[in-house]
């Protein structure tokens, strides 16, 4: 019997979408380190997520504070109360 080779289209979607990612994930980090630097520890959670959002803002994101989240656990919707930061736009 003669080997069969099959031809596949490979998207580069995917690969983009996680260099994107990537990017965005690298760039947050950068300010979450940045604030460290500056504050160094000890202070109230609160007081990290206020300089954090102001980090962000200077480099020119929108980012929003205590935004609840939804999250399903094994089907149903749960609502759940402890809200993230969450960031809105993000230019690379």
């Amino acid at each position: 019997m003669d080997d069969v080779c099959l031809e596949t289209k490979i998207s580069h979607r995917p690969l983009q979408a996680l260099n994107v990612t990537y990017d965005i994930t690298y760039k947050i980090n950068g300010a979450i380190f940045e604030v460290n630097r500056e504050l160094g520890a000890g202070f109230l959670e609160k007081v990290y997520e206020n300089v954090l959002l102001i980090e962000l803002a200077d480099a020119g994101h929108k980012a929003e504070r205590q935004v609840p989240i939804k999250v399903k656990y094994k089907g149903p919707l749960v609502n759940f109360t402890h809200p993230k930061t969450q960031i809105k736009r993000f230019r690379l």
